[in-house]
C-alpha cells in the first residue's frame, strides 16, 4: 500500500503514547481513523485532537483483552467506515516487578492486553482486511520481544509471543 489517503486505519491503545502518535501520523497522511482505548477520557481527548486537525475519526472504548468487545469493535468499524485497510495492534501494559511478586491477576492482565489483544485484533479484523484487497497488519512488540531484562518477565513473555505470532502469521 503506497497511498494512504482515504484508507481506514484502526489503532488500538490510541489514548496516549505510541498509539496517539501513530493516529496523528496516519491522520497527517489523510487516513480515516478508528481509534480505541480502555481509558475513555484519554480516548476522547485524542479523538478531539484529531477532529480539530480535520481527521475523519471514530472513537471506541474497547478493552482489547475482551474477545466479545474486540469482535464487536471490528464490526462497528466496518459499519462506520465501510472497510478496514490497516490494523495497528498497539495497546500494551506492564507491571514493573519480579515474576514472584506478580499476582496471577497481573499475569492475566498483561497477557490479556499484550498478547490476546493482538490475537483478537488479527482474528476479527483479518476478514475485513482481506476483503479490502490491500489490508495490512502492524503488531507492535518491543525490544523486550528480543531481549529479556529482569523485573519484566511477564511483559517479556507477552512481547516474545507477539513477535512469534506475527512472524508465523506473516508467512501464512
Amino acid at each position: 500500500m503506497r497511498e494512504l489517503d482515504g484508507k481506514v486505519a484502526v489503532v488500538t491503545g490510541a489514548g496516549h503514547g505510541i498509539g496517539r502518535e501513530t493516529a496523528l501520523a496516519l491522520a497527517a497522511k489523510r487516513c480515516r481513523l478508528a481509534i480505541c482505548d480502555v481509558n475513555e477520557a484519554a480516548l476522547e481527548g485524542v479523538r478531539h485532537e484529531l477532529e480539530v486537525g480535520g481527521a475523519a475519526v471514530t472513537a471506541h472504548r474497547v478493552d482489547v483483552s475482551d474477545k466479545v468487545q474486540m469482535e464487536a469493535f471490528a464490526g462497528d468499524v466496518v459499519r462506520a467506515h465501510g472497510a478496514a485497510n490497516i490494523l495497528i495492534n498497539n495497546a500494551g501494559v506492564t507491571v514493573y516487578a519480579s515474576f514472584e511478586e506478580h499476582s496471577v491477576e497481573d499475569l492475566e492482565w498483561i497477557l490479556g492486553v499484550n498478547l490476546w489483544g493482538v490475537i483478537y485484533g488479527c482474528k476479527f479484523f483479518l476478514p475485513h482486511l482481506k476483503a479490502s484487497g490491500e489490508g495490512h497488519i502492524v503488531n507492535l512488540s518491543s525490544v523486550f520481544g528480543i531481549i529479556a531484562p529482569p523485573l519484566q518477565t511477564s511483559y517479556v513473555a507477552s512481547k516474545f509471543a507477539v513477535r512469534g505470532f506475527s512472524e508465523s502469521l506473516r508467512v501464512e
